[in-house]
């Protein structure tokens, strides 16, 4: 669940970073807008960007290292 949060947040963050500029350019916000909604979009894509590559990798070692009950039982009714 908080997985699928940090990439929604971290996307959202993403697009809006690269929005800001294009409504700075068309005319559509100021300067100073401008660079405040690019540092607080910034540093907010950062901060969500790096907590879902490591839910992702936490989500990757538990899955590795559940043992594979199942397939055990199958392997020694095989023999």
């Amino acid at each position: 669940m908080m997985h699928t949060l940090f990439a929604v947040l971290a996307l959202v963050s993403l697009s809006l970073c690269i929005a800001s500029p294009s409504l700075y350019v068309f005319g559509k916000i100021g300067e100073d807008l401008f660079k405040t909604l690019f540092l607080i979009f910034s540093i907010s894509w950062f901060i969500f960007g790096g907590l879902w590559m490591t839910m992702k990798k936490k989500k990757e070692q538990e899955t590795k290292e559940k043992p594979d009950i199942l397939g055990d039982i199958l392997k020694q009714n095989t023999k």
